[in-house]
């Protein structure tokens, strides 16, 4: 709103941007029945409804499938071999002083599985008794059979961790070494092995 010399107001019409087809801006004093109309028109709704599922084709009339066994990921059915040793006595020297030898018998027994239960890989040693182990072998043939003659079990085996300098380590199964004479140096073993028995396979689900 501009006022004239007089005192009096006057307005300003402010002409349409240049291309276009509207109609003058007559600011706030002007007739705003004179603007174009801007109505949307009402929607239409859609007019086909949405059907049944029964009423789909080939739906109506299915049939119910068999049952489905679920595919879980990470699980897989492996077949695992389970064995038993013999009980029989591994010898410890039991002296607190490194310089004496006290030997004491003690019976134990150890078990294996052919696949690892934690990480599912394959098992080569017997699970661990009285501070040892022993590698073990065995063998299936075509019809799933097993021949006890064809079961090696080895000497027992003790895990030693030896220092490789710079901080670093590293572990290795060695001989189950009992005692070393401190004057002549003589080493004395352990070396006693095990009759393995089978007992049953089973199918188990391990995470891979």
């Amino acid at each position: 709103m501009a006022k004239s010399g007089d005192g009096s107001s006057s307005s300003t019409v402010l002409p349409p941007p240049i291309g276009s087809d509207a109609p003058p801006d007559l600011g706030d004093g002007g007739d705003v029945s004179a603007k174009p109309s801007t109505q949307i028109p009402p929607m239409t709704p859609n007019s086909a409804p949405i059907p049944p599922v029964d009423s789909l084709p080939g739906l109506k009339d299915r049939k119910a499938i068999g049952s489905i066994q679920r595919n879980v990921s990470g699980i897989q059915k492996v077949m695992v071999d389970r064995f038993a040793s013999d009980a029989i006595e591994c010898v410890k020297n039991r002296a607190w002083q490194e310089n004496r030898y006290e030997p004491e018998s003690i019976p134990h027994r150890h078990f294996f599985d052919s696949i690892a239960r934690r990480t599912g890989k394959q098992n080569t040693h017997l699970s661990f008794m009285a501070g040892h182990t022993h590698a073990f072998e065995y063998k299936v043939d075509k019809e799933g059979n097993m021949d006890p003659k064809n079961f090696k079990c080895g000497p027992a085996m003790v895990e030693k961790t030896i220092s490789v300098g710079d901080g670093r380590s590293t572990t290795s199964l060695q001989p189950a070494v009992v005692w070393i004479n401190p004057e002549s140096k003589q080493r004395t073993i352990d070396d006693h092995t095990h009759v393995m028995t089978y007992r049953k396979s089973e199918e188990m689900s391990i995470k891979v």
